[in-house]
């Protein structure tokens, strides 16, 4: 997807961010984190899925608009900035309410990463 083409990247490139880490295990830290939040939070959506021998199983997903916002993170450099938990914190940030007449909230129906 090339929505996500930066997360694609960070995975594959093998760049390491300042601290030493690579950022491709930086940004796994984050999926894991939300994983396991999301879960806590009952933020996970659930899903039914056929398994491997054809019968439907019930299962959770991350939402997709967090890699969404993961993807921004990645772009604007924030894993050179934030903690993983500072980003998964960010990531997890319902979005704004639609005030009314408010156009810099309308603009953005996700928390911003920056």
């Amino acid at each position: 997807m090339k929505r996500l083409a930066a997360i694609n990247g960070a995975l594959t490139t093998g760049r390491v961010l300042r601290s030493g880490q690579p950022l491709g295990m930086a940004v796994a830290d984050v999926v894991c984190r939300l994983v396991v939040d999301g879960k806590t939070l009952g933020e996970l959506r659930e899903v039914t899925y056929r398994g491997p021998d054809g019968r439907p199983r019930e299962g959770h997903v991350v939402p997709p608009e967090w890699f969404i916002r993961l993807n921004r993170a990645i772009e604007v450099g924030a894993f050179e900035r934030l903690t993983v938990k500072e980003i998964v914190a960010r990531i997890l940030q319902p979005p704004p309410a639609v005030g009314d007449g408010d156009a810099s909230v309308v603009a953005s129906a996700s928390p911003e990463i920056t």
